[in-house]
Formats: C-alpha cells, structure tokens, sequence
C-alpha cells in the first residue's frame, strides 16, 4: 500500500518569538536566517528548517544539482509565502506550492502559462475570482515544477499543469496550495502550530 502523501501547513502566529524559532534550529539553518534581511523572511526559513527537522526525525538532507533537497528513502518539499509554509512528504517525487493571493500578475502568466491556462484566465471577468484563479493556476504550475525538480526544454509555457497528477490542496483562507505528486493523488493535510516544531 502506497504511503501516499502527507501535507503539512504552519502558520505563523505570535506564540512562538524568533530568537525561540532561531535557538532551536540547526546551525546550516541559522546561516540561512543570516542571510535574510526581513524578519519575516527569517522566520518563514526558520520554521521550514523546523518543520524538515520535525518531520524527516533527523533524516539528513542534501541538496541535488537542480537545488532540490534530498532526503535517503523519502521525498519532500516545502514552499512558503505570507505567513505559511507548506511540507509535502511522501514515498514518491512530489512538488509543493502555496502562495497568498494577491495581485493578478499578467505579465508573469503570459511569461509561465500554456495557451489553455491563459484563455481560462482571460475568460474570467470577476475580478476576485480571477485573482483567486490565477494563484490556484500558478501554484499547480509551479507544483510541477518543482516535482520535477528541473527547467522545461520549452520553458513553463511548454506545458499545461493539467499534464501531470496536480491537485488543489485545502488551505489557510487567503492563500492557494497545489501539489503534484509522481504517483498517486491521495493526501491529507494536518495543520501544526508552530509551537509543536520547537
């Protein structure tokens, strides 16, 4: 039986202070947050240092030529924007994407999308759902991705995300969540505060 795919959102509240979230993390990690300049930044890569810790039990990871982390025996991804940061795992490759909805950025969909992607965007007139449309259209797009771990020969528009095994994923009110995984479609999704990562 398949171990199919768990998906794991934390959001990131005031309960748990930056210099916790720092103290707890690896050193590769700390050098991570380093780097970043805005504190919220810091602590998105924080809490995702936190959740691969937490969630592969010590597992160690290595990065491939793409610049996608590995782990020996199981596949991961992350992804992370606003407050959120998403953790798909699972015993086949997998790609993940969660995004805050905002603008609709037409320039990147005309750069990224396929031309069925962009006809259903250009075809909705309701200027909120086309919002929430082309957040749901890019985070399926980018799922696959980062599934794949490596560019397209004819870039993103080469292809559509209705390609591959691309699912919307339930998510926190506000955001867009995709996941593609190699094999099979099956997933739950489990929220853990962030308390629970430190």
């Amino acid at each position: 039986s398949a171990m199919n795919t768990k998906v794991y959102f934390t959001i990131l509240d005031d309960t748990v202070s930056t210099d916790a979230m720092y103290l707890a993390s690896a050193p590769e990690r700390r050098a991570k947050a380093d780097a970043l300049r805005l504190e919220s930044d810091k602590r998105l890569s924080l809490a995702a240092g936190l959740m691969i810790r937490k969630l592969l039990g010590g597992i160690p990871v290595v990065t491939d030529l793409h610049g996608k982390p590995r782990a020996e025996g199981v596949f991961f991804n992350y992804s992370h924007s606003g407050d959120v940061v998403m953790f798909a795992i699972s015993d086949c490759e997998v790609g993940c994407d969660v995004q805050k909805i905002g603008e609709v950025r037409l320039g990147a969909a005309r750069r990224a999308f396929s031309e069925e992607e962009l006809k259903e965007l250009e075809g909705e007139r309701d200027p909120e759902k086309r919002k929430t449309l082309f957040f749901r259209l890019w985070t399926m797009k980018e799922s696959v991705v980062k599934m794949t771990g490596a560019g397209f020969a004819g870039g993103a528009k080469s292809f559509s995300a209705a390609d591959y095994n691309v699912a919307e994923v339930p998510c926190p009110e506000g955001y867009a969540a995709a996941l593609c995984a190699k094999k099979n479609r099956e997933f739950s999704v489990r929220y853990l505060p962030i308390s629970a990562l430190i």
